[in-house]
């Protein structure tokens, strides 16, 4: 059995710059993110109220909508101050309120990083259900744009 869920209230619109080299980088910009999950559940496995996966995934829309992302591990981001939030990417110096940042643990923002720190984190909020294998595989698909998307999933 397989849930899909596409809720069309799992979006977020964040700013973000792919960065490609010490000296490359995309402009700062930003998208109307979409999040898919689909969830395949052990056969005769009781059932689990879809609210315990669709309440994570509103979290984290609602934790990085109308927010900057950025890759706190790339090694051409130096952050130079955290309040008010300064830092350097390919020789270009920026100043944003922290509040409107999010430092994320990836080397670059991207579709394929944004579904792969997602699933880590659902991954943790399903937790149990994998254990007990009521979930026996799970996938995440982030689009930036119609058309344009990556998907992060467990070994099946």
């Amino acid at each position: 059995m397989r849930i899909h869920l596409a809720k069309k209230d799992f979006q977020f619109c964040a700013g973000h710059m792919t960065i490609f080299s010490a000296h490359e980088k995309e402009r700062l910009h930003g998208h109307n993110y979409s999040i898919a999950v689909d969830i395949d559940l052990k056969a005769g496995a009781p059932l689990i109220p879809f609210n315990e996966f669709k309440a994570p995934i509103r979290k984290v829309c609602e934790q990085w909508d109308e927010r900057v992302l950025l890759p706190k591990d790339s090694p051409y981001f130096t952050l130079e101050s955290p309040s008010p939030l300064r830092f350097t990417v390919c020789g270009k110096r920026y100043e944003l309120p922290e509040d409107e940042v999010i430092l994320l643990p990836v080397d670059n923002v991207s579709a394929e990083n944004l579904s792969r720190l997602l699933w880590k984190k659902l991954q943790a909020e399903f937790k149990s259900h994998l254990e007990s294998g009521a979930i026996t595989h799970f996938s995440v698909t982030i689009s930036e744009t119609d058309g344009q998307s990556a998907t992060a999933s467990s070994e099946k």
